[in-house]
């Protein structure tokens, strides 16, 4: 049957609409995880990327800015970025999209009305996930975060739609503190090797993770391929048949007095990367680069590894 373009557009836009959605990488966590949990419209606002919009246009300093409550820091946000000027960026146009979506209409309201009517909605995971046409999701969990990691003693939520992660950046960025928190959790006195190997057995039998992962540069990939514990990490990834998820091109606290939202973009070397697809050929890695610079090569070597995605 030939269908015209319209006709032709019209279905993949039907398509694309109706498609359920597997959201593979996320910082949420469902409302059972009660304060590590975040929602509403205050937590929307206050946001890392909007604050560091905020801190590079408005007059005011990030000292300043911390000192103040979740609720002003919202109101500042939203006068500065929505009502000031004209919300053109990726990170605001998300806050308008979930507006439009929840039928709340932002024209010429202030912060007060628009925060009650967004608290009105009353809003449940499960009405989130099905006005986001999403069917599950993989949370960012912190095996050495143990405040994180003790809310798995909860079972008061769908773990089929809240599927889990290993986190696994605080090997890299402070290894000694989370061997330390393995040792106590695991209340055995070996190697660390050996240490961090059986703490990693019991996270995946509370877990069962989708995938492992890290956020790494060009300092960090050395570590990987030539650590003795990275080497049993993989090893270990391959026997539980887990895939180790890298955000590529990190670079931390650009400007530290941002905070969590003074990150950006560090060096890659994807030379590297190829060499530990080569090096560990039946382990599996899904990786993503930060700078679109990077992109074309990372498109090419996942066509030369199929171990690579």
């Amino acid at each position: 049957m030939n269908m015209s373009n319209q006709e032709l557009s019209d279905t993949l836009e039907d398509v694309i609409n109706n498609t359920k959605i597997f959201d593979i990488h996320t910082h949420l966590f469902p409302s059972a995880f009660k304060s590590h949990s975040l929602s509403g419209f205050i937590n929307l606002l206050n946001y890392h990327y909007l604050i560091a919009e905020l801190l590079t246009n408005a007059n005011i300093s990030a000292e300043k800015f911390y000192s103040l409550d979740d609720v002003n820091k919202a109101k500042l946000i939203w006068e500065e970025l929505f009502q000031n000027r004209t919300p053109i960026s990726e990170a605001c146009k998300g806050v308008l999209t979930v507006l439009q979506k929840l039928d709340i209409n932002y024209n010429n309201k202030t912060f007060e009305e628009l925060k009650n009517e967004y608290e009105n909605k009353s809003l449940t995971d499960e009405k989130i996930l099905k006005l986001s046409n999403v069917s599950s999701l993989v949370m960012t969990n912190n095996p050495f975060d143990i405040d994180e990691w003790n809310l798995y003693k909860d079972n008061d939520w769908d773990r089929n739609i809240f599927q889990s992660s290993l986190r696994l950046d605080d090997l890299i960025i402070n290894n000694s503190q989370a061997t330390e928190v393995a040792k106590n959790q695991t209340k055995i006195n070996q190697k660390q090797d050996d240490i961090i190997i059986n703490y990693l057995d019991s996270c995946f039998l509370i877990s069962n993770p989708v995938y492992a992962a890290i956020s790494a540069n060009s300092d960090n990939f050395k570590e990987i391929l030539n650590d003795p514990l990275w080497k049993l990490i993989l090893s270990w990834l391959n026997k539980k048949n887990i895939p180790l998820s890298l955000m590529l091109g990190v670079k931390r606290a650009v400007n530290s007095s941002f905070g969590l939202a003074g990150d950006g973009i560090g060096d890659i070397n994807l030379k590297e990367l190829s060499k530990l697809c080569n090096s560990f050929p039946e382990n599996k890695f899904l990786v993503t680069c930060l700078s679109l610079n990077d992109q074309h090569e990372l498109t090419v070597l996942a066509r030369k590894h199929p171990n690579l995605k």
